[in-house]
């Protein structure tokens, strides 16, 4: 048997483990708990270190708050005009400062460290207030006096007969001498004040002639023999100095001229309208110079000549909207600063004023009036660009109102009606404004405060237009602003109204031929363009069409169908929803789908209304989904998919309705009325917008073998994903969520 090896060890066992070794030795006559005695001192000499940490810790960061305080507090006291001021205002604000902090150390020993070590930067904080107050102390005393001289030359210059330059050198010297002897000058600052002097006397006799003319004054100064003391950067500043206060003497000049003249016109037109019916029209000769003198000749004869037209019944009361369209935006142009200044109008070849033009067919006595208000206006700074925004408003409103753009070579009430309204709009904004409404809300037709809420009143109704122009027909020498659509002999009114139909005014004045084209009803109820030369044109021929749709006013289409004010006049509160879904979800963006929308919309506030539970919940977790997408809040995407489903269905059905066999299976579905290529179209192009939301609701239904939902339902057949829309009110409220977000103008929503 074979015998297996041993071996022998050579050396002891050791008491050593590894390379661990213990600092913790035993001998054989000591007990364990005795060897563990250094072991337990040493604990607690570390505790104790680690609370020493801790206090200063807590210490340090009371010190750097504190700190932080007294910064502030040493900047404060650095304000002060005297030492004294300064550094007791620091020392109140340090004492409230420790008292503050000390009182948050949590024991003794921070609340020692804190007082030991708090105090370390107060000498250098007192040093800096000390040092700067007594700057400000002397510049305090420095600046007195230099006040004193001031005012003391001031009154020199002012009594000429008494100033001597001697004696007012001699009584400011002494002044400047007080600082010497107070230490706050040094003899050096002395002499250069005494060599300022000469000037400083004749920079204030340069100003005292600018306060009555700084023109004259700034003449004087570009002769270098005059005030010759001022010199150098000095003589530059006082004369730009004297520019700018002679161009504000200029214009205060013309704006208390403007004002003096203004005033005056209106008291003459006020004669001149009367408001006593037995009383004699116009003003008595002998009396314009007496109580309605301008004081300029050329503006005292056109008063009289005004006069004179009134006395002799030579003015006429018609007016013309346009011209005072015209002369409106001179005023607002600044290109006329008041009722008597002559100006140009487009075809014109001599200057006329304002005045010269009342009586003449152009302007009335209430146009006059009207313009003398909006003068006064555009000397009112707060009110000239509120002038500006409300005709603005009224070039954009005017068109409902107008009728026909041709309107006024027919209708005789044409320019009455819509000068009456444009006073009549102005008189409220001006009201509004005096009462402090804003102008945005005066001219939202959404504002309880809209000054145009009654606009309908002014609107000439379509029987209105064709007894104007039949009128107008009928006559042998029918009365016209241009004498072109004059009616020939033996014309027809048939004939007259085709020929003239034919023709337009440009802005010029000048007479050219439309471009005609053939009008559908579509073309019409579309909004196309009837006339390109011309704005919002009537078509007239319409008028007497047994197709009473064709009726219908057209305008350009960089107008957007009248979108802006039709819209905001006839769509209320919702114009941008309606107009986003007639753009983007409709698609057809007729002004007539626009109303459509607009008239289901109103039902919701019949009584009874009520939105389906299934549709309300739907709309919730859709409008969840897509919070925030592209600035789309949760509250607008559920007001949107609200309205957009009474809109599409009104929550009557989830199949749209139609009689095409062929395409029946595929027809919209859902209360938002969704059709599946539109449905694909958005799962395929806006993948980034279905988010982890939409996937949590609807992964685990419709993933399938597909990473996420949204690809599972874009690999559905088309009748599985239109069966789907129909059944799942929560997917379809969401694709129309997913439609509102990547396709609706977000700076209108």
């Amino acid at each position: 048997m074979a015998k297996i090896p041993t071996f022998e060890a050579t050396v002891a066992p050791t008491a050593e483990v590894g390379a661990v070794k213990s600092n913790i030795q035993v001998s054989p006559k000591d007990t364990l708990a005795g060897a563990l005695v250094p072991a337990a001192d040493a604990i607690t000499q570390f505790y104790v270190k680690e609370k020493e940490i801790s206090n200063k810790v807590e210490g340090g960061q009371l010190i750097a708050d504190a700190n932080q305080e007294l910064l502030e507090i040493k900047e404060q006291a650095k304000l002060k005009a005297t030492p004294d001021e300064g550094v007791n205002f620091f020392n109140a604000g340090y004492k409230q400062v420790v008292d503050k902090y000390k009182s948050k150390a949590s024991n003794n020993y921070i609340q020692r460290y804190f007082d030991l070590n708090i105090s370390s930067n107060k000498p250098s904080y007192v040093n800096n207030i000390l040092k700067q107050t007594r700057a400000n102390m002397v510049k305090t005393r420095v600046d007195q006096v230099s006040r004193e001289v001031t005012n003391e030359i001031t009154t020199a210059v002012e009594d000429k007969n008494s100033f001597n330059f001697a004696i007012l050198a001699e009584s400011i010297t002494s002044k400047y001498q007080g600082l010497v002897n107070d230490g706050l000058i040094s003899e050096a600052d002395l002499e250069i004040y005494k060599r300022q002097l000469p000037a400083l006397v004749e920079t204030e006799m340069v100003r005292k002639i600018a306060n009555d003319n700084a023109f004259a004054a700034l003449a004087s100064l570009d002769d270098p023999k005059n005030y010759s003391s001022i010199t150098g950067e000095d003589r530059l500043k006082l004369k730009k100095e004297l520019r700018e206060l002679s161009t504000f003497q200029k214009n205060m000049v013309n704006y208390q001229t403007n004002i003096n003249l203004i005033e005056s016109k209106k008291k003459v037109v006020a004669v001149l309208k009367g408001n006593k019916p037995d009383a004699p029209l116009g003003i008595k000769p002998d009396e314009i110079s007496l109580y309605y003198s301008t004081g300029n000749e050329e503006y005292d004869n056109q008063i009289t000549e005004l006069n004179n037209k009134v006395i002799n019944n030579q003015i006429s009361k018609d007016n013309n909207y346009l011209v005072n369209d015209k002369i409106i935006k001179k005023i607002l142009n600044n290109e006329i600063k008041h009722p008597f200044e002559k100006f140009l109008l487009p075809g014109e070849t001599e200057a006329k004023s304002i005045t010269e033009r009342v009586g003449d067919g152009s302007i009335n006595l209430d146009d006059d009036n009207f313009f003398n208000n909006i003068f006064d206006n555009q000397q009112n700074s707060q009110l000239i660009e509120a002038n500006k925004q409300f005709f603005n408003f009224m070039d954009k409103v005017i068109p409902l109102i107008e009728g026909s753009v041709s309107s006024k070579y027919f209708d005789e009430n044409y320019n009455n009606r819509l000068s009456s309204f444009r006073q009549d709009m102005h008189s409220k904004f001006i009201n509004g404004i005096r009462n402090n409404i804003p102008v945005a809300k005066l001219l939202d037709s959404t504002s309880e405060e809209y000054i145009a809420k009654d606009i309908l009143d002014y609107t000439p109704t379509k029987s209105t237009i064709r007894d104007a122009l039949l009128t107008t027909a009928k006559k042998k020498e029918p009365v016209l602003v241009n004498t072109f659509f004059k009616k020939k002999v033996d014309e027809t009114p048939s004939d007259y109204i085709n020929r003239i139909t034919e023709f337009y005014v440009k802005e010029d004045g000048s007479i050219d031929k439309r471009k005609k084209k053939e009008v559908t009803k579509e073309d019409v109820m579309k909004g196309s363009v009837l006339d390109e030369e011309t704005d919002n044109e009537f078509n007239f021929l319409n008028i007497f069409s047994s197709d009473a749709e064709a009726s219908q006013i057209s305008m350009k289409n960089e107008d957007a169908q009248q979108a802006g004010f039709l819209g905001d006049l006839f769509l209320g509160k919702d114009k941008v929803l309606i107009k986003n879904w007639n753009k983007h979800y409709q698609t057809d963006d007729t002004f007539v789908n626009a109303l459509k929308a607009k008239k289901r919309l109103n039902r919701m506030n019949e009584p009874g209304y009520k939105i389906p539970n299934d549709a309300i919940s739907a709309i919730e977790n859709a409008a969840t989904n897509f919070d925030g997408d592209r600035g789309f809040s949760k509250e607008t995407l559920i007001d949107y998919l609200t309205k957009i489903g009474q809109i599409e269905s009104q929550y009557e059905t989830k199949i749209q309705r139609g009689n095409n066999p062929e395409i029946k299976n595929f027809y919209a579905r859902s209360y938002w009325q969704i059709e599946v290529e539109t449905a694909k179209d958005i799962l395929k192009n806006s993948a980034p917008i279905f988010g982890d939301n939409f996937e949590s609701t609807f992964s685990k239904k419709y993933k399938g073998k597909y990473e996420t939902a949204r690809e599972g339902l874009l690999n559905l057949e088309d009748e599985d994903l239109v069966n789907l829309l129909e059944k799942d009110d929560t997917l379809a409220a969401n694709i129309a969520a997913a439609l509102i977000v990547t396709r609706f103008n977000t700076e209108e929503a």
